[in-house]
């Protein structure tokens, strides 16, 4: 009865591997380091090797995420679990990041892409579509108010502008970019590249 009352849907989410999911929380519970073969989505050379050091997992948007500190790199990096082809648990101890380094990193800016360099975005949506992201929380730090004519503004950081970009076209002429410029001007194009497509 519960089952035929409760739906809990979940689009163009990404299968993950169970095993690969148990290996990658085992190693981050037990402190212990990973070495993972990753397919990037940015390199098509094919697998890349790495030594992690896990600090935390994130869903976010119906995907798993490994957050953890890349030996390779000397950095932290964000990986997303179901690009990961194959991982072994190591024996190693698993090198400790401070949480508040981890949020700066990571949670500095808008959605998953992480970043230290952050701009902020300025927003400004139509009035039918402001009663909805008048309640809406795009980011912690976001800042909004509504204008004389009903319009709102909604204004928050953002380290990169590649997930941005799709969420602001989903509101097609329901939203302006005021600014940055460059995140205006990258609207723009994928607006202008998606109407080509067409003729």
């Amino acid at each position: 009865e519960i089952e035929s009352r409760i739906v809990i849907e979940k689009p163009a989410y990404r299968p993950v591997n169970q095993d690969v999911f148990a290996v990658c929380a085992t190693g981050l519970l037990r402190r212990k380091r990973l070495d993972i073969s990753y397919k990037s989505r940015r390199d098509t050379e094919g697998l890349a090797n790495r030594l992690l050091s896990p600090q935390r997992l994130t869903y976010y948007k119906n995907t798993w995420y490994l957050d953890a500190w890349c030996h390779r790199r000397d950095a932290l990096r964000r990986f997303s679990i179901d690009a990961i082809e194959h991982l072994e648990l190591l024996d190693e101890a698993a090198i400790e990041v401070p949480v508040e380094e981890l949020n700066t990193i990571f949670r500095a800016g808008y959605g998953i892409f992480s970043g230290q360099d952050v701009a902020w975005a300025k927003l400004r949506f139509t009035p039918y579509q402001a009663k909805w992201i008048a309640t809406e929380k795009w980011h912690v730090e976001q800042r909004g108010h509504f204008e004389a004519g009903g319009s709102y503004i909604l204004e928050f950081p953002f380290a990169s502008s590649t997930e941005l970009v799709m969420d602001i076209l989903r509101y097609g002429p329901n939203v302006e970019v005021i600014s940055p410029l460059e995140l205006r001007d990258a609207v723009i194009e994928r607006l202008r590249n998606a109407v080509s497509q067409y003729g």
